[in-house]
């Protein structure tokens, strides 16, 4: 049996490096959706090429070479043994018969070797479909990054961009508002992005300023808008939708455009994968035990969210003052 599960472990390994890349990107925030298609099919193309009988003889090559630079001693082990071949007999007028496989390694081969390849590549097809893919690459217009690059050259907008989106979501949108009203808004997103304070000078007379904050607030000059810009440092030059909802939202614009309000709103609801749910319902059985069994409803909502938004930092020094405000003694006792 050790040869068995040697050469399963191997098996396994290889194909875990195939995929294992391509899991942690879709874990990966403010991922670019078109980058994830491209990925996926490049994966798949490189199980399919894996799923040959040269690459299964390299796998029992490395099985023996790892046998031989062990320190352990597999001679007390046997090798794979072949089984007894049962004889089924035949029905009247029967003729073809089925191939019995007596070779243990071409029985490995063909159950288990070419089993795995086949059900790794067919799940990976089956959550990535042509419909899939085409609204994955929908969703990717509404990045920032596409934004800009949309918004410096019109021409680069695809024909048929959100034609799989809207065909999807046709109940609640369409196509020819949201194409209209997404290049509308990406002559104006970063007008409107970079206006998201108030300006310390409304004109270029310098009598009149109005200055509410120094460190937040924008000049008129559009290089010092751009040296200051709050979002140069943002992960993978800007993938996330959230930025561009919250500008939307922010600015006012959801009723200047309600298709593409609609639109951001369901793409920030489909997940890439289930990984952020997975973790969610990990976290719950660990905060809500056998000894938490009677803790009530509101008491663990706000320690699911601060146990899955660990990443956000807090200023301690604030919940503090705002825990003891809700008793005089408490405020007393804190100050001393």
């Amino acid at each position: 049996m050790i040869q068995w599960f040697l050469l399963t472990a191997f098996l396994y390994k290889t194909i875990f490096n195939i995929i294992t890349p391509l899991s942690k990107l879709l874990q990966t925030k403010d991922i670019d959706m078109i980058g994830v298609v491209t990925e996926v099919q490049k994966k798949i193309s490189e199980l399919k090429n894996s799923r040959s009988n040269f690459k299964f003889q390299n796998i029992v090559n490395e099985v023996e070479n790892f046998k031989k630079s062990s320190t352990l001693s597999y001679e007390n082990f046997k090798p794979l043994a072949q089984k007894r071949t049962k004889r089924i007999p035949q029905l009247p007028g029967e003729l073809a018969s089925d191939e019995i496989i007596e070779n243990p390694l071409d029985n490995f081969k063909i159950n288990t070797f070419f089993v795995a390849y086949d059900t790794s590549i067919t799940q990976i097809e089956s959550r990535f479909t042509e419909q899939t893919s085409g609204i994955f690459k929908d969703i990717s217009l509404f990045s920032r990054r596409r934004i800009e690059e949309i918004s410096k050259d019109l021409q680069t907008f695809p024909k048929d961009a959100f034609s799989v989106f809207a065909d999807v979501y046709k109940k609640y949108i369409n196509v020819e508002d949201l194409r209209r009203e997404y290049l509308h808004f990406c002559k104006c997103y970063f007008g409107f992005e970079k206006i998201k304070y108030i300006p310390t000078k409304l004109h270029n007379s310098n009598n009149d300023e109005i200055h509410e904050d120094t460190s937040s607030s924008l000049d008129s000059d559009n290089s010092n808008l751009e040296t200051e810009h709050p979002f140069n440092e943002l992960p993978n030059n800007g993938c996330s939708l959230s930025i561009v909802l919250n500008v939307l939202r922010i600015s006012g614009l959801d009723t200047t455009f309600p298709t593409l309000n609609v639109a951001l709103k369901i793409a920030l609801t489909l997940p890439v994968a289930s990984t952020t749910p997975e973790r969610t319902f990990s976290k719950l059985t660990i905060i809500k035990n056998k000894l938490r069994s009677t803790m009530c409803q509101e008491r663990l909502d706000n320690l699911m969210i601060l146990s899955c938004e660990a990443d956000i930092p807090i200023n301690k020094n604030n919940i503090i003052d705002e825990f003891a405000k809700s008793s005089v003694h408490l405020e007393k006792a804190l100050l001393y």
